[in-house]
């Protein structure tokens, strides 16, 4: 489980920390913030799988 995700320079976030439990709510206005953050948590969250080719996702 991912606890932590820590985005610098990540398309809109230049420096977002996100404190995360088992069950983490995201409450904002639709903004490309929310959205960098929950695609920056899909790319983490491949970053252990095993269909994903060696330096396609840079951490």
């Amino acid at each position: 489980m991912i606890e932590k995700a820590s985005f610098r320079n990540f398309k809109s976030l230049r420096h977002v920390d996100v404190n995360l439990e088992r069950l983490t709510v995201c409450v904002r206005p639709n903004s490309s913030r929310t959205r960098s953050v929950l695609e920056g948590l899909r790319v983490l969250s491949r970053a252990g799988d095993s269909e994903t080719k060696p330096g396609g996702v840079a951490l």
